[in-house]
């Protein structure tokens, strides 16, 4: 479900197959051969929520996309593409929710002097299990700030992959966990430049 009566404009939301015979694209949406866990997204969706802001466009609200991950004995999975074209700006909030396991898988490409920040939140039930992929390439002079907040679940793994891919990139990264009794919290960094 998603409600787009207030896209901010400059903003576009669609949908692509993983499957796209695109050679850009099936390059870009690949998985992370390092990232076993990567492959799994690719494996159980097949399509992607790709949000495209133009060039120069300033996006003043909070994009939220909220994933309520599946029901008793399902496996949800999310793919979301977000491309900031030269000299953008956008926050996005994603937050999952749920009671099972649930794979998510984020891209994130910002051109020269975009800026993005990111707030990742992971809020599930006591015996969900969640395993993250964020990979991050950034152009020159861009920025990203990311923030995850792993309030909440039984297994939370999340890898994020920046790659600092040009003179000036900029990244900054944040977290707030918070395990509880048997709570296991998992996360990676990794910053490429």
């Amino acid at each position: 479900y998603a409600d787009l009566r207030h896209l901010h404009k400059g903003v576009s939301i669609d949908s692509l197959t993983v499957a796209s015979s695109e050679s850009h694209w099936s390059s870009v949406l690949s998985p992370d051969a390092q990232y076993p866990l990567s492959h799994i997204a690719f494996a159980l969706c097949d399509e992607v929520l790709r949000i495209t802001v133009a060039a120069g466009v300033v996006v003043e609200q909070p994009l939220h996309l909220h994933f309520f991950d599946g029901g008793p004995q399902t496996v949800s999975s999310t793919q979301v593409h977000i491309v900031l074209n030269q000299g953008s700006q956008l926050t996005v909030i994603e937050h999952h929710n749920g009671g099972t396991e649930a794979v998510s898988f984020s891209r994130v490409c910002i051109s020269g002097e975009g800026t993005c920040n990111h707030l990742s939140i992971h809020q599930l039930a006591s015996t969900a299990l969640h395993f993250g992929h964020t990979q991050v390439n950034i152009g020159h002079a861009g920025r990203y700030t990311q923030c995850n907040l792993a309030l909440s679940g039984s297994l939370v793994r999340q890898d994020t992959v920046i790659n600092l891919q040009e003179a000036d990139a900029f990244t900054q990264c944040h977290g707030v966990y918070t395990p509880q009794q048997k709570m296991v919290l998992d996360t990676h960094l990794e910053v490429n430049h």
